[in-house]
């Protein structure tokens, strides 16, 4: 039985293992991932980093799956009050109403969005046509 809600590789960092999961989500294709951090990295609560890590690997598999793009940038920023993630591709954008939405037998937005909630924090999804997709 496969758990679907334990993600993080318990290795303690957060934006190794964001890299190394990047590493594994673009073999085989054209996309370059890079993952990057500012500060110093935290201990966070483990529920809290596994819903982190669990958002970025999902978004990451979404941009290449989707975007069409060529690069994908991931920074997990280490503030003294709050840890932010940013992940940004270069692709051809999403419809702003499947942001909103979503897109039918597709669960990967909500499902990001309800992590996020779940640990108290906030999500923010930006993209337009042809200008890729930001998401905070």
């Amino acid at each position: 039985m496969v758990n679907l809600h334990a993600c993080f590789d318990k290795a303690g960092d957060l934006a190794k293992s964001l890299a190394h999961a990047g590493d594994e989500i673009a073999n085989g294709s054209e996309v370059q991932i890079s993952v990057t951090a500012e500060g110093q990295a935290q201990t966070l609560d483990p529920m809290a980093m596994d819903e982190i890590y669990c958002i970025g690997r999902e978004a990451m598999v979404n941009a290449i799956r989707h975007s069409k793009g060529r690069s994908v940038e991931v920074e997990v920023d280490y503030a003294a009050w709050e840890l932010r993630l940013r992940i940004r591709d270069d692709g051809r954008g999403i419809d702003p109403n499947i942001l909103q939405s979503g897109r039918a037998g597709h669960i990967g937005l909500a499902v990001m969005r309800e992590r996020a909630e779940r640990i108290g924090g906030n999500w923010i999804s930006s993209a337009g046509q042809m200008q890729g997709r930001k998401l905070n």
